[in-house]
């Protein structure tokens, strides 16, 4: 028989093209219904699914991760992706996935019997859009889930493993040598390897010209290597982060608690006593440090003509506390003009203090400045000013009014004896003056009064500003009588509140000194204004007849009774 070999050939191709379809519809049935054997799920009927078939993360690229998504052919509808979130193990926290390419936006649509490939770029982190990369830093080496949420579907979830990417880092600060550098120790602690390609601590970058080291190359840091980073700055914070990037896109971020030193001028002072020198206060601040010492070492001028004066020094000053600094120079030549003083210690702190001004040809000061204002006449104060003797003062003045700043009252006239203006107090006259003005309402605060002066000669005027803290009470010990029984010794200390006193106060300690021995006590008795106590102590301090006693009644408001005498002995 005849048989058309042509025809034969082409319905063999058709058969073979059948057979492979459907062999590859079984080979992907199996495919995506293996997910579901593998999480010994039925397959769903009559509903749409999701599912996670892979996850692609690089740990040496973590700027980003991608999914794939399948909407198996069995569903019966497309899905829309509507938000994306990562758990972590052993919390209870979501954390949503902020920004994917395909944007989440509006949603991402997975047709039925297709896939989509979703990348994942930043995650909600303590309130924050943070990269991946970051995230990871914050739970590295441990084991994640991935959710995929959808209006049409079940969430789809899977688990993966976040790389081990750990760095710790140490600061090291040594003020008491220099609070211009600081060290850094970074130690790989996971197990992928790093390459560090950024650094700032407290505001600072730490660049080739602080540390001698680019990093901005690159440094490869493998697992259990250290670094070793000396910066020459000087923080300008005590409290901050260290923040630290690497190439492969991770981000580390750690807090650090720093040592804090600060010196500043508290003042400057002219002595008119002395023409050839000034005074410079200085005040010495140090925390989350041990005790130790700042060295000044230099004191330079400014003149406002451009001449620079400097001064070598040398005086140690402890941590949180005040010294003071003679700088021997004769500022007659140099009156009524500034100039700008900087001091600098031998650990790198400057402190700078700008436009000082030297005195002009009247130099007045005020004497007596604790007994300025009397508690026993609130109406009234009495200033006792006194002109300089020359060379201090050149001139002689005439005082024509005295302003209380704080009020802007002035005073003059009749509310002064003498009569202000008062003309020709002379170098080395002194004048007191009594003012009517009632000052109570500024008790236990402080007061400005500023003095206005015309020179005589060449009529010129001044100002001097002079500041006063003004009393609110009163502390008196009015007796101390000593009991002996046996060996012990009994104090019975008197102490009054002075009737003319405006508040209470509250005895909070009492110092006893015998024969260069001293004994501190706290207690806590408030008295109130015209009221007297009695403080009764043993006293283990040896106390013979006629030995004398000194005695000091400490207040928490900072008031203090003092009586030096010999015990009465019943």
């Amino acid at each position: 028989m005849f048989m058309d070999k042509k025809a034969i050939s082409t319905l063999t191709l058709i058969i073979l093209i059948g057979v492979s379809a459907i062999i590859g519809g079984i080979i992907s049935y199996m495919l995506t219904i293996a997910h579901y054997v593998e999480m010994e799920y039925n397959i769903p009927e009559e509903e749409t699914t999701l599912a996670i078939t892979e996850i692609l993360l690089d740990p040496e690229d973590v700027s980003s991760f991608a999914i794939k998504i399948l909407n198996p052919s069995y569903s019966i509808s497309n899905a829309t992706i509507t938000g994306i979130a990562i758990s972590v193990e052993g919390e209870n926290t979501l954390y949503s996935v902020v920004e994917t390419s395909p944007d989440l936006k509006d949603g991402i649509t997975v047709p039925i019997g297709k896939d989509v490939t979703v990348t994942c770029k930043k995650v909600q982190f303590e309130g924050k859009n943070v990269t991946f990369g970051r995230f990871i830093t914050e739970h590295a080496g441990k084991a994640a889930t991935v959710h995929v949420f959808s209006k049409e579907a079940s969430s789809a979830n899977k688990e993966f493993t976040l790389p081990s990417a750990k760095l710790e880092v140490i600061p090291k600060f040594n003020v008491n040598l220099s609070v211009n550098n600081f060290t850094l120790i970074i130690r790989n602690e996971g197990q992928e390897s790093l390459t560090i390609n950024y650094i700032w601590v407290g505001g600072i970058d730490l660049t080739k010209e602080n540390t001698g080291v680019d990093i901005s190359q690159g440094i490869l840091l493998s697992p259990n290597e250290t670094l070793t980073l000396n910066c020459q700055e000087s923080l300008p914070t005590m409290r901050g982060n260290i923040i630290m990037y690497t190439i492969e896109g991770y981000q580390f971020i750690e807090e650090f608690t720093a040592p804090f030193l600060q010196m500043f001028i508290r003042d400057v002072s002219f002595n008119g006593n002395e023409t050839s020198s000034f005074s410079v206060t200085l005040n010495v601040t140090a925390f989350q440090t041990h005790t130790s010492y700042v060295n000044v070492t230099l004191v330079s001028l400014m003149l406002d003509n451009g001449t620079e004066l400097t001064f070598n020094q040398s005086l140690g000053i402890r941590y949180n506390s005040t010294a003071s600094l003679e700088i021997p120079w004769d500022w007659t030549e140099y009156r009524g003009r500034e100039f700008n003083i900087t001091v600098q210690t031998l650990q790198g702190l400057t402190a700078v203090k700008e436009r000082v001004k030297t005195p002009g040809s009247v130099f007045l000061k005020v004497l007596n400045k604790e007994k300025t204002f009397d508690l026993k006449d609130r109406e009234h104060f009495n200033l006792t000013i006194l002109n300089y003797p020359y060379p201090s003062s050149l001139e002689a003045v005439n005082i024509t009014k005295i302003e209380v700043k704080e009020k802007h009252v002035i005073l003059r006239g009749n509310l002064t004896t003498p009569e202000l203006p008062y003309a020709y107090l002379n170098p080395s006259e002194l004048l007191s003056i009594n003012c009517t003005f009632n000052w109570e309402e500024y008790a236990g605060k402080n007061l400005t009064l500023i003095v206005y002066v015309i020179t005589n000669a060449t009529g010129e005027e001044y100002q001097f500003s002079f500041s006063f803290a003004i009393p609110k009470a009163e502390l008196n010990i009015t007796s101390v009588t000593c009991l002996k029984f046996g060996k012990i010794n009994y104090l019975n200390i008197t102490v009054e509140n002075m009737p003319y006193s405006l508040s209470n106060l509250t005895i909070s300690q009492f110092v006893v000194t015998v024969q260069n021995e001293s004994a501190l006590s706290n207690v806590s008795i408030v008295i109130m204004p015209g009221e007297t106590v009695s403080i009764i102590t043993t006293v283990q301090l040896g106390i013979e007849s006629g030995t004398e006693v000194m005695i000091k009644v400490i207040t928490e408001e900072g008031i203090e009774a003092q009586w030096t005498g010999i015990p009465s002995i019943p």
